[in-house]
């Protein structure tokens, strides 16, 4: 008995790897051809033929290209998360630890110009059934109030400035200097980038806040 019951979880366990498999070659492929191509210019029996699966594989892990082009944003917006939380444990002011992030994100940024430039207006125009801002902005702007209150905890960000604001603010700006670079060919991303540390630490540090510490 005990060997025949162990059999259909075996098998069950068989299927759950194939499927996190294909999952996974899916996912992938559409990031490579994203990267290469763009989103539009992708079609799904691109990503199927980049995958080795057929579309019905395709479906029974996506209903659309847009799904997927939506979870590649989440997995972004997980690791700008992940890389302003990182920021939020280092030593020195809220103006470095934003410098640090952006200039991270200008690296990747320039590395992934067409996947970056899909996927951050994925984030910013949330989907067609979701009124308001999107999931991801909407995280997006709270790791950026982490940090933002991290240098409140220091003393370099005054009481008196509303924190919701103040993150709307950094992001938006963030997301603005990104949208320049992608609309302007030759633009200084990674200058402007080392600017906006500067001009945003000029613009919330309390009066009595000591100068940059890097």
């Amino acid at each position: 008995m005990a060997a025949n019951s162990a059999a259909p979880s075996t098998a069950a366990d068989r299927g759950q790897r194939r499927r996190r498999e294909n999952h996974e070659r899916i996912h992938l492929a559409a990031r490579k051809l994203f990267l290469e191509r763009g989103f539009d210019a992708t079609t799904v029996d691109d990503i199927v033929s980049q995958a080795d699966v057929v579309q019905k594989t395709f479906f029974n892990h996506y209903a659309s290209k847009d799904a997927l082009l939506h979870e590649l944003a989440a997995g972004l917006v997980s690791e700008l998360e992940r890389l302003l939380s990182a920021q939020c444990r280092r030593k020195g002011s809220t103006r470095a630890r934003l410098e640090a992030f952006f200039l991270i994100a200008a690296q990747e940024a320039e590395s992934t110009r067409l996947l970056s430039r899909d996927l951050l207006h994925r984030i910013i125009r949330g989907s067609a059934s979701q009124p308001g801002p999107s999931d991801e902005l909407r995280r997006v702007r709270a790791a950026f109030r982490a940090v933002l209150e991290t240098g409140r905890e220091q003393g370099e960000i005054s009481n008196e400035v509303d924190m919701e604001f103040l993150a709307d603010m950094v992001s938006g700006v963030f997301i603005a200097v990104m949208l320049h670079w992608l609309n302007e060919p030759g633009y200084p991303l990674r200058r402007r980038m080392s600017e906006t540390a500067s001009f945003l630490e000029s613009a919330f540090r309390t009066p009595s806040a000591p100068g940059v510490v890097n």
